[in-house]
């Protein structure tokens, strides 16, 4: 990539903060590549090391990211530190990764995979992880496909990272759950899955109107739902997770509006681009592909329910929801997916049901394993 096209991107990470680093008032004491002795600004001396884009001072070893660090990149790329001729194609490379792989602290990009149409189900993901080591390195050739699917990667406080999907459309939802770069996360990251999380979003553009928030009675009757879908079901069989400050029960957090539950309604308050999202899941990438395929079945039944609600009038909540029999609103073929997903953790799901769960071809699903032998 031209070292222009890299300087602007990097202009675009820094306006990206909330509040913009400032890099002015650090000096350079030593160059001996790959380390540079930097002066901060409030006269402490730190170490960056430019092979592996790290720094000694306390916030790298918080947050990943310090001023430090970004000040010698931006000298780097302004052309006041050279770097041997033998190295440069690879940090600058490295650097591209480094400004191209961050979102909300920085920037990055999230396109589609295949094309995500008003009313098309659409999905995504964010996959929560905290590694066995914090010095681990993922610059390499899978998490640079990773990063050319469209994922984006972001410090997380209650983890290490947070791998999140572009918006997956049919086929891309197989592309990336089989992604080789989950095996590799897996391997490095702590083994208490249970410490972490994977998210999934499912696309309700189709439900409400673009650019109008549902009311409250569709709220009200949306978490009265789930409610009752959490009386029939075990929390943890199902999400492969407790109950914790993340991910709490509706029977503890009652609000539809609060994020911090199995179910999160917020995302459906969007103008555009409404979610519904299904928060939980062990946080083992492997398993990506029956997380969506639960969430599905979760999201599928809610909605047909509360369409079927609307139809009907708008009656009094409660005692419509308390008379509902999913087995009767959903195709034979739709409950029996559901109650798998609710029932269902291990044995994992066969990969057949998670196809047909998920309306995915035995061909696409081939045709994806071939792609990434």
């Amino acid at each position: 990539m031209p070292i222009e096209e890299l300087r602007r991107r990097f202009e675009e990470m820094l306006r990206a903060y909330r509040q913009e680093p400032e890099l002015e008032g650090h000096r350079i004491l030593e160059l001996e590549y790959p380390v540079v002795r930097v002066l901060s600004n409030n006269g402490n001396e730190y170490k960056v090391n430019l092979e592996y884009l790290t720094c000694t001072c306390e916030g790298y070893r918080r947050w990943h990211r310090c001023k430090h660090l970004l000040f010698v990149i931006r000298e780097v790329l302004n052309g006041n530190i050279s770097i041997p001729e033998e190295f440069q194609e690879e940090r600058l490379r490295d650097i591209s990764r480094y400004i191209g792989s961050y979102n909300g602290g920085a920037t990055g990009t999230s396109r589609s995979i295949s094309v995500a149409v008003i009313g098309t189900e659409t999905f995504g993901c964010e996959v929560e992880v905290k590694f066995q080591s914090f010095t681990t390195r993922l610059g390499d050739e899978l998490f640079d496909k990773f990063l050319e699917l469209g994922g984006v990667v972001e410090r997380d406080a209650s983890v290490d990272l947070e791998f999140k999907s572009p918006i997956l459309v049919e086929t891309g939802v197989l592309i990336f759950s089989l992604n080789p770069f989950w095996k590799r996360i897996e391997e490095l990251q702590d083994k208490n899955y249970y410490q972490q999380g994977i998210h999934v979003h499912i696309g309700w553009d189709d439900v409400f109107a673009v650019g109008k928030r549902p009311n409250s009675s569709s709220l009200t009757f949306l978490n009265s739902l789930a409610a009752k879908l959490e009386k029939a079901f075990s929390f943890e069989k199902v999400f492969w997770r407790k109950p914790n400050r993340y991910c709490q029960t509706i029977s503890n957090q009652p609000d539809p509006l609060e994020r911090y539950r199995w179910i999160n309604f917020r995302p459906l308050r969007r103008s555009v681009g409404k979610t519904l999202e299904i928060r939980g899941f062990l946080s083992k990438p492997t398993s990506l592909l029956e997380a969506f395929f639960k969430a599905r079945q979760i999201s599928l039944a809610l909605k047909k329910a509360l369409l079927k609600w609307r139809a009907d009038g708008r009656p009094d909540i409660e005692t419509y929801v308390n008379n509902l029999k999913l087995k009767q609103l959903l195709t034979k073929s739709e409950y029996q997916l559901l109650l798998v997903a609710l029932e269902l953790a291990r044995p994992r799901c066969k990969q057949k049901v998670i196809l047909r769960g998920l309306e995915l071809t035995e061909y696409d699903y081939q045709q994806a394993l071939k792609y990434y032998q």
